[in-house]
């Protein structure tokens, strides 16, 4: 069994750390209501980025210095965390269901007398969106392991994974994960409540939460962007960069890591689409009241390392042991782990989704002429798609990086790029390491640029 007083402190630190990043999305979104146009997105972008920036620049910056132990380091783990996960909790606060309008809750009232719910009405509702991106927080937070072990950081993950890869079986691994998992399903049912409760008041249709905390300052969100900015990404970039003149020569010299990228980029697209198609129907099905769907979020919030032993301990089976030497196991880990992710995002799309123009392009699409159906279909490209392309590309690049399903999972010879980048950061910073991890940065993006001047050309036809 896993020690109770390292769950223990695991745990109060996580919910720490979900109640701090909570609290730094509100704020930002009240700051985001007072700013408008270019500006607007340029604070979105600000705090969407430190969520964006890989696991691996932060440890790559800050596990040498971190190796001294102490405070300072819980510190630093608990900040990084905060930066990483609060733009994640602030998209959950943005897809909350608004307040009803006083139409809606007369209707709601005549049709069940007893009133059930009312009170979500209001703060009530603010509060209860408030608590359901915490527990998502604190849910991450506890399962992680990529942050933790890079800083050194004493996590039950961080044994469990030293204590796997030392040769315990995945049968006695699993029994470990017991105390965890359990802790792990109960922060989980207890999120999932406040959505169970406003669904059964209402569709969850709307926008509402941007509004929450307005009375927090300006002044006061941007301090927090810059800090954030800093701190998980412009300081550890501006390490990689000062060492990279001097190490691009020596990552050409080997072609396997060049072949791992090649590995990563597969990786990515297969997860992203498939993570993609499952999002979006979780998340029509939660927005429709059908419970079900969540199932689907369980393996993703209870993080990389469950889900990457359990499937580990599935492929040893008779049934399955033909799909080990495949990545086909790898892939559906990653897919899985992105759904969440996904759903939050589809949440956030058929919040802001024009449903007139969509509904209107669905009709011409039912039209007998072959001319108007094809006017219709380029209708709803163009209004639907550029924001499901920004959510695949987004997707992609979270998939490109996940480190511990892959690791456990990838069979000899399919190592990702992110991987081997991950084992060698263990052993300190050199420039030939910094210019290996400025090329896995690169790539995707490059790739992703020609992606979003695809989805730009596909939207000119709005204007046909």
């Amino acid at each position: 069994m896993m020690e109770a007083g390292l769950l223990a402190i695991c745990l109060l630190r996580s919910g720490l750390i979900g109640l701090f990043a909570t609290l730094y999305a509100t704020c930002f979104l009240a700051g985001r209501n007072r700013v408008s146009g270019r500006r607007a997105a340029w604070w979105w972008g600000a705090f969407l980025v430190p969520f964006l920036t890989p696991v691996l620049l932060a440890g790559y910056r800050y596990g040498s210095s971190a190796a001294a132990g102490g405070f300072g380091k819980q510190a630093l783990y608990g900040l990084l965390q905060v930066c990483r996960l609060a733009p994640f909790a602030g998209l959950v606060l943005l897809a909350w269901p608004r307040r009803e309008s006083l139409a809606a809750e007369h209707c709601r009232r005549l049709a069940s007398p007893r009133g059930r719910g009312v009170d979500l009405d209001g703060p009530g509702r603010r509060l209860a969106g408030f608590f359901c991106a915490c527990g998502l927080v604190t849910s991450m937070a506890f399962f992680d392991l990529e942050l933790a072990s890079l800083l050194g950081v004493d996590h039950w993950t961080v044994r469990l994974f030293d204590a796997q890869a030392g040769g315990l079986p995945y049968a006695a691994s699993l029994r470990l994960l017991a105390a965890p998992f359990c802790l792990g399903s109960m922060l989980w049912a207890a999120t999932l409540l406040p959505m169970v409760w406003l669904g059964k008041t209402d569709e969850m249709a709307g926008s509402g939460m941007s509004g929450f905390g307005n009375r927090c300052v300006p002044w006061l969100t941007a301090g927090l962007l810059l800090m954030a900015l800093g701190l998980s990404t412009g300081w550890p970039l501006m390490r990689v960069l000062r060492q990279v003149p001097t190490g691009i020569p020596s990552v050409f010299r080997h072609p396997s890591m060049l072949r791992a990228l090649g590995v990563s980029l597969l990786y990515a697209s297969c997860a992203c689409a498939l993570a993609f198609w499952a999002g979006t129907n979780v998340a029509e099905g939660l927005s429709h009241g059908r419970w079900g769907w969540a199932v689907l979020l369980l393996p993703g919030l209870l993080g990389a390392l469950v889900l990457g032993l359990s499937l580990a301990f599935l492929l040893g089976l008779p049934g399955c042991r033909w799909l080990r030497g495949t990545p086909a196991p790898a892939v559906i880990a990653l897919a899985l782990m992105l759904v969440p992710y996904a759903t939050v995002f589809a949440l956030v799309r058929l919040r802001s989704a024009p449903a007139v123009p969509l509904a209107l392009a669905a009709l011409l699409e039912a039209s007998s002429s072959t001319r108007v159906r094809r006017r219709g279909r380029r209708l709803w490209r163009s209004l639907s798609w550029p924001a499901g392309g920004v959510c695949l590309a987004v997707l992609f690049w979270l998939a490109y990086f996940e480190l511990t399903a892959v690791a456990i999972l990838t069979p000899p010879g399919f190592e990702p790029l992110a991987v081997r980048i991950y084992n060698l950061v263990h052993y300190g910073q050199t420039p030939a390491l910094a210019a290996l991890l400025l090329l896995a940065c690169a790539a995707p993006l490059l790739l992703l640029g020609l992606w979003f001047w695809g989805l730009q050309r596909i939207g000119e036809g709005r204007h046909d």
